[in-house]
């Protein structure tokens, strides 16, 4: 009788040790799905980007971006931007001066503006946002939002 207490009680501990580790392993696994799904869908993709030519030098450049599917909401206000060839580097930061709310119609785009004559910094058209949520001194993009 004795043994078959032991045997009960070495079977539910490691019936507990079992369970236990396989819960501890389920935490794990969620957060590392959650990590990852976060990770893979954070950031901007971008569908075109157009130069204006100008004497044969590209002086004005417009790059369309959306938000990727899933991504949590981007603030342009913290964004760089670095464009560079073999022989400068740019890095631009935003500038709320250079705000254009493109949802009520350009004629033409590179008219716009949304283009500062300092070379450091960047402005912002809003192409489309279902929300109405974009604002010059607030340029955080969403899910559905496209901007250039």
């Amino acid at each position: 009788m004795i043994v078959f207490i032991a045997m009960v009680l070495t079977a539910g501990i490691a019936a507990y040790v079992i369970l236990s580790t396989g819960s501890q392993l389920e935490i794990k696994a969620d957060a590392t799905g959650t990590q990852t799904i976060q990770e893979v869908s954070t950031g901007l993709k971008i569908s075109t980007i157009e130069g204006h030519n100008t004497s044969g030098l590209i002086d004005k450049i417009v790059i369309i971006i959306t938000p990727k599917a899933g991504s949590p909401d981007i603030d342009l206000d913290g964004t760089l931007i670095e464009l560079s060839n073999t022989v400068q580097k740019y890095v631009l930061t935003y500038s709320s001066a250079y705000w254009v709310n493109g949802k009520s119609g350009l004629e033409d785009l590179f008219d716009a503006d949304a283009f500062s004559s300092v070379a450091s910094e960047f402005g912002i058209i809003v192409l489309k946002d279902d929300d109405s949520s974009r604002n010059q001194n607030m340029p955080v993009i969403n899910r559905g939002d496209s901007v250039m």
